[in-house]
């Protein structure tokens, strides 16, 4: 996927694979779960007019206390899974029309090949990301520019690894480059892929 739609791909994620800010769990805790914490306390309190609580409204308010904490780690983990998880299809993945591709190799042997073709800013975008790896193994995406092209390809989100060939306007292989996976939760050095001249096509196959 061209780094260029980093940015934009964002607003364009599935809704099950944004996690939740870990700082915002933190501010709920802290302005939700706390406050209600100490108002629970504050009414044992009131009721015994200050004096020792009761053994048993100690325990009721510390179950609370924990059931509380335990929703706030639950959904946490919930949303990482949801973060780490593919899919058979996305918005731009089922929008790519396929089409049979001719391609010559050195020899003049022709093959004709299935890929979906991406060639508007949705399509461009989605790529393969999210895209479960058992799909990815049996597809391919030609990416169309319309015109000549710079730009560097990144594997972010990207659950399989990928080779790429840049074309010219005219067609023309300028090189090949193998791309490594970088799923969600990748925590190693990002890559960035580029051709070695400008490009108009770029073929993405397992």
């Amino acid at each position: 996927m061209p780094r260029q739609q980093m940015r934009r791909d964002r607003c364009r994620l599935p809704q099950p694979h944004r996690r939740l800010p870990r700082r915002v769990l933190k501010l709920v805790f802290r302005q939700k779960i706390l406050p209600w914490i100490y108002h629970q306390l504050r009414q044992v309190m009131d009721r015994n007019n200050g004096q020792k609580f009761c053994p048993n409204q100690l325990i009721i308010c510390f179950f609370y206390s924990c059931c509380l904490i335990y929703i706030v780690i639950a959904m946490n983990a919930a949303h990482a899974a949801a973060a780490t998880s593919c899919v058979s299809a996305t918005d731009g993945w089922t929008s790519m029309q396929e089409k049979k591709i001719l391609l010559i190799n050195d020899r003049g042997k022709k093959i004709l090949l299935l890929a979906r073709i991406a060639d508007d800013p949705p399509e461009l975008a989605a790529g393969y990301q999210f895209i479960c790896p058992d799909v990815i193994s049996n597809s391919a995406i030609l990416f169309d520019f319309g015109r000549q092209f710079t730009s560097r390809f990144h594997m972010r989100d990207v659950f399989a690894p990928l080779d790429i060939a840049f074309f010219n306007q005219s067609g023309k292989l300028v090189n090949v480059v193998y791309m490594t996976a970088e799923p969600p939760g990748f925590s190693g050095r990002r890559k960035l892929y580029a051709a070695t001249a400008p490009y108009r096509y770029a073929l993405e196959t397992p």
